[in-house]
């Protein structure tokens, strides 16, 4: 889930040598040390940040995770941090603009790192409703067809597809004013109401990508920034009874977009 990941993303190690495997308790903290613990993170658990801010980058962090799972180590090499202030959940409309007014400022300068996190293709896939339905006309995927949905709306479990919202643990159930996710998954109707507002999610937050793209552009150095699109983690979307979420160090979970464009990188897809 999202705090490994991201540990492990900064860090290039997984949460086999850091400790972090959770979100909570002691299992979210990066490993005590003792004697091998130097004055920094600057032994095995020196972040990417941390490198590029010690090689002379202007470092900067928009985001806001770190007050969300109470995460120091994610910040660790960030000159400056923005918490865009709304625990988690805010949409890009949001977030974007902080990242905008950045660029705005540093965009035209050498050696700079930018780190901006969206939430949108996350659960509860809120896209405003002005956005429109962009794949009302799209097949959704014929799994799971209408037998398999019946098989899980009988089982139990969070996120399964009788209990969308991880009703069985608040004890609210369904979700008030997210008008593109359905209450629970009983049918193939349900399934492609669902499934269009996680694909609306990412689309939403593409534009915003975009955006930010398009402000390289005008600051005149779209063409020699390195620009990287990955997540944290994927989305189960029926597999092993899971709608939405991302519990366990599934297939499905970890498949994860990576996507590298600018200098030196060539066109085409590594399957290493």
């Amino acid at each position: 889930p999202c705090l490994p990941s991201r540990t492990a993303l900064f860090t290039s190690r997984f949460g086999f040598h850091t400790g972090v495997v959770n979100h909570s308790g002691v299992n979210a903290d990066i490993r005590h040390r003792g004697g091998r613990r130097e004055t920094g993170t600057r032994d095995e658990y020196a972040t990417l940040p941390g490198a590029l801010l010690e090689a002379g980058y202007r470092t900067a962090f928009v985001s806001p995770f770190p007050q969300r799972h109470g995460a120091f180590h994610v910040l660790d090499g960030f000159e400056t941090w923005q918490d865009t202030g709304g625990g988690g959940t805010e949409r890009a409309e949001v977030v974007s603009p902080h990242a905008e007014r950045w660029l705005d400022d540093h965009a035209g300068e050498e050696d700079w790192f930018l780190h901006v996190n969206f939430w949108d293709p996350h659960t509860h896939y809120d896209t405003p409703e002005s956005y429109g339905d962009p794949f009302a006309d799209e097949p959704a995927p014929e799994w799971p067809d209408e037998a398999t949905i019946r098989e899980h709306y009988e089982s139990y479990g969070p996120h399964s597809a009788h209990d969308l919202h991880h009703g069985y643990l608040t004890g609210e159930g369904a979700v008030e004013g997210v008008p593109r996710v359905p209450d629970e998954i009983a049918g193939r109707e349900e399934f492609v109401q669902w499934i269009n507002g996680y694909d609306t999610g990412i689309s939403y937050m593409d534009a915003y990508v975009g955006r930010l793209l398009e402000q390289l552009e005008a600051a005149g150095v779209f063409e020699e920034t390195l620009v990287v699109v990955s997540a944290d983690h994927g989305e189960n979307q029926g597999e092993l009874n899971v709608y939405g979420d991302h519990q366990t160090a599934d297939e499905y979970t970890c498949n994860v977009p990576l996507l590298v464009r600018g200098p030196g990188v060539e066109t085409g897809v590594d399957r290493g």
